[in-house]
């Protein structure tokens, strides 16, 4: 009769270490689950923002032949003005720093 309560007894200790071990790897799998859903969404905000930005900054090429030609010379003349002000800051400070 002893052998028969340890072999019960080892089989019932065996059933709870193995259901303690599949609680385990449930509430790991669940809690993967939650980490992964909350990084799908914020790769989802990421490429929406993105989209955004990316639409933002892609502008069609306006065709200049059925615009105003002093607004373009003016639009011209000011980016060269902007151009050569930033060369010059860049000499300066060359010639500062070197």
């Amino acid at each position: 009769m002893p052998w028969f309560l340890l072999w019960t007894l080892l089989v019932v200790a065996g059933l709870a270490l193995i259901g303690w071990l599949v609680w385990r790897v449930v509430r790991s799998g669940v809690a993967l689950a939650r980490e992964l859903a909350e990084a799908s969404e914020r790769v989802a905000a990421l490429s929406a923002q993105v989209e955004r930005l990316q639409e933002a900054t892609r502008r069609e090429p306006e065709l200049a032949v059925f615009d105003d030609p002093a607004r373009l010379r003016r639009e011209r003349d000011r980016r060269d003005r902007e151009r050569r002000r930033a060369r010059a800051r860049a000499a300066r400070r060359r010639a500062l720093s070197g």
